[in-house]
């Protein structure tokens, strides 16, 4: 008899506090993130994560090159204009300048930080978010930084500043920049 009432009393329990377990289940993923920016991961740090707090992308944690140019001298554009998808952006370059030269694309595409082999260079817009996080990833200096999309103007390719934050198109055979590859995760 006082086992049934021992048992009764463990499953009332169970009931009061099992819509409590249930709602605290419920939470979205969004809700739930276990990255953070800034934090060291998968070969870099990160500086994007998300609306599902599950994915994002890692900046390497220095610069891959510090005087580069983004073209290799032999053909001027390549339809990389995605401002949002440096690895779209990286592949068409790569696939149309080759494997001849040092040139911005092919040194992030290159790059194994983290054993990782799926590094690129990235978009405008990425490149952005970069220098909005700078503090947090580190290893900046205040100059230029290639993105990998091209400007509308023939032979031009859009940096970042990393001193001002200003964006601008350049030559991209007259002129070098540093390189900081991405990658998504």
């Amino acid at each position: 008899m006082k086992q049934n009432i021992f048992q009764c009393s463990i499953f009332i329990c169970l009931l009061c506090i099992l819509p409590f377990l249930i709602e605290s289940c419920k939470k979205k993923s969004s809700d739930i993130s276990i990255f953070t920016i800034g934090q060291s991961y998968q070969g870099g740090k990160i500086f994007f994560i998300d609306n599902t707090g599950l994915h994002g992308y890692v900046a390497a944690t220095s610069d891959q090159s510090n005087a580069t140019t983004w073209y290799n001298g032999t053909v001027m554009t390549t339809n990389a204009i995605s401002p949002l998808d440096g690895a779209s952006n990286t592949t068409l370059i790569v696939t149309k300048f080759g494997n001849t030269g040092l040139y911005a694309a092919k040194i992030c595409k290159d790059y194994r930080g983290g054993n990782y082999d799926d590094w690129f260079l990235p978009a405008k817009d990425q490149l952005k978010l970069m220098y909005e996080q700078k503090g947090k990833i580190g290893g900046f200096l205040n100059v230029g930084y290639w993105s990998s999309t091209e400007s509308s103007l023939n032979g031009y390719a859009w940096y970042q500043d990393f001193s001002f934050g200003t964006q601008d198109n350049l030559s991209v055979n007259n002129y070098s920049q540093h390189v900081r590859a991405i990658r998504a995760f």
